[in-house]
């Protein structure tokens, strides 16, 4: 393997993302840190989860809007896909595909579901992942702190020729290029993990 590329908060621009809505799919430990910390750095955010879940509940305490899984994919531009790696290929395909047309981006922070063809995303959209290094709690703990946690970034489609520009601004949304972001090959992080 090559040498790895390493991005800094200089390195990305948050105003890429301006106008762009964000649906977080799942709010567990990394979909609520995300949604958080995305929220707080002034992205526009919608959480889905179950409805009526314990997730979607925590989610409507935390002040988010809501919507469900296909109204979330289709209302927005970027589709965070942070529920559990089991449940993505059903919800997936249930609920997600149908929406992913030309200009959509589908973000993952696990590589797992691309790297073995569980998800086939069309060609025609982004399919990026920002990979913490760590669990959701340190995330956001370290955010709070005008800290970050490392991560890894991979694009496995570039349809628009900006996936990498949104990747980047969505990681520092998140803090991690206060601490560095590595470019990897997209199942890097499958396989590391």
């Amino acid at each position: 393997m090559g040498i790895m590329k390493l991005y800094r908060s200089r390195d990305a621009d948050l105003r890429f993302l301006d106008g762009k809505r964000i649906a977080v799919l799942g709010y567990g430990s990394q979909g609520a840190a995300q949604a958080l910390c995305f929220r707080d750095s002034g992205l526009d955010v919608i959480v889905s989860a179950r409805k009526n879940g314990p997730s979607w509940r925590r989610a409507s305490t935390d002040g988010f809007e809501l919507a469900e899984f296909s109204e979330a994919a289709r209302k927005c531009d970027i589709v965070c896909m942070l529920i559990s790696d089991t449940s993505q290929p059903e919800i997936y395909y249930k609920f997600i595909h149908k929406h992913m047309k030309r200009g959509k981006t589908l973000y993952f922070s696990h590589g797992f579901n691309i790297t073995y063809g569980f998800i086939k995303p069309p060609p025609s959209a982004d399919v990026i992942m920002v990979a913490p290094h760590g669990p959701g709690k340190q995330l956001r703990d370290l955010y709070l702190e005008g800290k970050g946690l490392p991560a890894l970034l991979a694009v496995n489609n570039d349809a628009s020729g900006k996936a990498e520009k949104t990747a980047l601004a969505l990681a520092a949304a998140c803090g991690f290029t206060r601490a560095g972001v590595f470019k990897a090959p997209f199942n890097n992080e499958t396989y590391a993990d």
